[in-house]
C-alpha cells in the first residue's frame, strides 16, 4: 500500500505486508508476517510477529514484536526517536546507535554507552542465545530505547 500525503492504517494481516507513505503517519497493527514500511515525514508504528524493516526521514518509529520466534528488526529515524519493544523469548544481537539523543534499555544483556562528549551513543549486547537475529536500529537525531517485556497482538 501506497500514499502520496494522507496516513496508512493497516490492521490484522496474516502475510506480509509493505506501506509507504511521503507525508503521513503509518500505523501497521496485529501483523502475522514480515513488514516494511517507510515514511518521508509521518511517524511510524507497527505491532507485529514477523521481521521488521521500517524508517522515517522526519518521524519516530515505535515497533512491538508479540510473536515468539526471534525475527530481525531494523528500525531508522534520520530526525525522530526510535523504540523497539521485544518480546522476552526474543534472542539476538542488539546494535543500537544515535547521533544526538538519550539511550534506554530494559534488559539484562544489553547496555547502554553514551559518547563521550554525552550528545549520543549506543545500545548493545546480546538476549538470549543461539540466535542470528539482530535488531539494528539508528537514529542520526533522536532518543533510542529497546525493552524487553510480552506485547499482545494488537486488534485495532
Amino acid at each position: 500500500m501506497s500514499d502520496d500525503v494522507g496516513n496508512v492504517t493497516i490492521v490484522g494481516f496474516e502475510n506480509a505486508v509493505s506501506a509507504r507513505t511521503d507525508v503521513g503517519d503509518l500505523r501497521l497493527a496485529g501483523i502475522s508476517g514480515p513488514v516494511t514500511a517507510s515514511s518521508d515525514v509521518g511517524d511510524v508504528h507497527i505491532n507485529t510477529a514477523g521481521a521488521v524493516d521500517a524508517s522515517s526521514d522526519v518521524g519516530n518509529v515505535h515497533i512491538e514484536l508479540f510473536g515468539a520466534a526471534p525475527v530481525p528488526v531494523k528500525a531508522v529515524s534520520n530526525v525522530g526517536n526510535v523504540h523497539v519493544v521485544l518480546p522476552p523469548s526474543w534472542a539476538g544481537t542488539v546494535d543500537a546507535r544515535t547521533d544526538v539523543g538519550s539511550l534506554s534499555a530494559s534488559a539484562p544483556g544489553i547496555a547502554t554507552r553514551p559518547d563521550r562528549n554525552g550528545s549520543g551513543g549506543a545500545i548493545a549486547g546480546r538476549l538470549g542465545d543461539n540466535s542470528a537475529a539482530t535488531l539494528t536500529a539508528r537514529a542520526d537525531v533522536g532518543n533510542l530505547s529497546v525493552d524487553v517485556r510480552q506485547v499482545a497482538r494488537a486488534a485495532d
